[in-house]
């Protein structure tokens, strides 16, 4: 995927096991994978849910109710919602959060 704002151009290939970033000024590269979990009423009283991309889901996976998604399997999109979630980490990652509703 590439994509083209006014400083430079980005370029992300999520696959299945990393997803890789490159612009002109960073490369980044951190795991393909989502997780979702529920917080209980000990950890916070609104007991809402928690989302998380990259290393950080991993890291959320130490938790037995945390369910982890590849987003992207045999090269076609899995889950939408874990596919979109990673894309937007990844242009959050290469500085380019004013432009995340053109995606």
């Amino acid at each position: 995927m590439e994509y083209k704002n006014n400083d430079d151009i980005i370029a992300i290939d999520a696959v299945t096991g990393f997803v890789k970033c490159v612009s002109a000024h960073m490369q980044v590269l951190f795991p393909s994978v989502y997780g979702t979990r529920k917080m209980t009423r000990w950890e916070d009283p609104k007991e809402g849910t928690i989302e998380a991309v990259g290393y950080d889901a991993v890291r959320m996976s130490i938790y037995p109710d945390t369910v982890l998604v590849r987003a992207v399997l045999e090269g076609r999109i899995a889950e939408e919602k874990a596919f979109v979630a990673i894309i937007r980490e990844a242009v959050r990652k290469l500085g380019c959060e004013r432009d995340l509703d053109h995606l």
